[in-house]
């Protein structure tokens, strides 16, 4: 598995208020340490926000690999598509909805962090890293997201 292309957004949001923020970006291939540096740079972040919670949103394949202590693990829904809720969510940000913390705007100038939160993504990096984005912004707003299942 290493070497393969990877992305990790973290963002931080009040339940049920806008805005989602979006305080840290990670993209690249697939480190040795890449779980145990992911997982130590939330708890980082949940500090600094003072946050009561910390989750970690991944293939269900991979949720073993993040499970600890303290860190809430879940794939999404079975139903989410990224590239299918590629207008859903450049509609949130366009709206603000979305804000770029400064660890994330200053990344934004980087070629492949800037084309994928710009929702321009061409390699396979900055295509996973789009994906993340657009899963984090989709977990916020889900309720709004017109491909998720209606219960009639």
């Amino acid at each position: 598995m290493e070497g393969a292309d990877v992305a990790v957004v973290f963002a931080v949001h009040l339940p049920g208020e806008p805005p989602l923020y979006i305080l840290d970006a990670v993209a690249g291939p697939l480190w040795r340490d890449f779980f145990a540096d992911t997982a130590a740079r939330l708890q980082e972040l949940k500090r600094a926000c003072n946050a009561q919670a910390a989750a970690v949103f991944t293939p269900a394949d991979l949720i073993p690999l993040f499970e600890m202590p303290g860190l809430i693990v879940r794939s999404p829904p079975d139903w989410f598509d990224a590239e299918a809720s590629l207008a859903f969510a450049a509609g949130m940000t366009g709206r603000e909805l979305v804000k770029f913390c400064a660890p994330v705007a200053d990344k934004m100038k980087t070629q492949s962090i800037g084309a994928a939160l710009a929702f321009k993504a061409g390699d396979a990096v900055e295509m996973a890293l789009r994906a993340a984005f657009i899963q984090a912004i989709c977990l916020k707003y889900d309720m709004r997201l017109t491909s998720r299942p209606r219960v009639s």
